[in-house]
């Protein structure tokens, strides 16, 4: 029977251009058939099941995968998706800040950018690790002008951070290290800081583009965020936590740091160095262009769902 997908997701996942759209048009790049609709939100985390079982009748899809997160159905079950042939791929993208143990009964098989959370359930039901990365067909190196010195990117104050204003305090050692360096930071919630609450994919590849050097400030806890591999794939070096996701996905092969000191050491050294920068910016990118492409995790995705068997081996029209 030909697999058809229905994948459920945002309207801002297509206008950010990040991993959930690239999912979507690698797969539909290779052949598959798959059809984008809007995520059908009774409320917070909840998706309307009426209006769901509605699309998914009549045999029009073999399998729903949900790039959004959730946390539960209205007015339908996993069993009544089942029932009218279609299975379930549920995307975590928030693990592990947003992962409930509720979750597992939701879904057929799940796929997790946590390695925490992969290993938490990977007993219970399929479960797939699948980093977030960058799409080479939109992030490019750009022949632009440096003009930015410092990028940096996430929301200011994260309630999932200990303290929630870890950033903040980082980036006040990073403005009294760098006073005549230009620094641009893109994100919500940094108070007095200069931000950009909203951007698009295609202005903050522009960016990226100018910047000289970008800093992903995370902490133990955190997956790996996907704007560090576009910044990579746009020649940007970046500057990120030491922690597991990074140690097992790249092999510490990045730039890193282990408290605010090692940040600002390690910024001043490649600031201050163009050859060195352009060195490191160049094993990035050509790392970045091997091993984590969407199409790589694409390639990995759709080798571990067949070796567990559950029927994507068949080659698509």
């Amino acid at each position: 029977m030909p697999i058809k997908i229905l994948y459920l997701s945002d309207t801002y996942a297509k206008d950010v251009m990040g991993t959930k759209t690239s999912i979507f048009t690698e797969i539909k790049s290779r052949g598959f058939s798959i059809d984008f609709a809007n995520v059908h939100s009774a409320g917070r985390n909840i998706i309307d099941g009426a209006k769901l079982l509605a699309q998914l009748k009549d045999g029009k899809y073999t399998d729903l995968w949900i790039a959004h997160t959730w946390v539960a159905y209205k007015n339908c079950s996993l069993r009544d998706i089942n029932n009218l042939g279609v299975r379930v791929l549920g995307f975590g993208f928030s693990d592990p800040y947003d992962w409930e143990e509720s979750k597992i009964k939701n879904y057929n098989i799940y796929v997790t950018n946590s390695l925490s959370t992969k290993l938490s359930i990977d007993r219970k039901i399929p479960c797939a690790y699948f980093p977030t990365a960058c799409d080479l067909r939109f992030h490019q190196k750009l022949d632009l002008p440096k003009d930015i010195d410092i990028l940096v990117f996430g929301q200011g104050i994260h309630e999932r951070m200990v303290p929630t204003n870890y950033r903040l305090l980082i980036m006040q050692q990073v403005f009294r290290s760098f006073p005549k360096r230009k620094i641009a930071i893109y994100g919500r919630k940094w108070g007095k800081f200069p931000c950009a609450s909203t951007i698009t994919g295609d202005m903050f590849k522009q960016i990226i583009n100018r910047s000289r050097i970008a800093l992903d400030i995370q902490q133990d806890h955190c997956p790996l965020a996907h704007r560090m591999f576009e910044c990579m794939a746009c020649g940007t070096p970046v500057i990120t936590k030491s922690r597991p996701e990074v140690r097992h996905v790249l092999q510490n092969n990045v730039l890193i740091y282990h408290v605010g000191k090692d940040l600002v050491r390690t910024t001043r050294a490649y600031l201050n160095d163009n050859k060195k920068r352009e060195d490191i910016s160049n094993i990035m990118l050509q790392n970045v262009q091997n091993n984590h492409s969407i199409k790589n995790r694409i390639d990995e995705f759709l080798s571990w769902l067949n070796s567990q068997a559950v029927g994507y081996t068949e080659t698509p029209k």
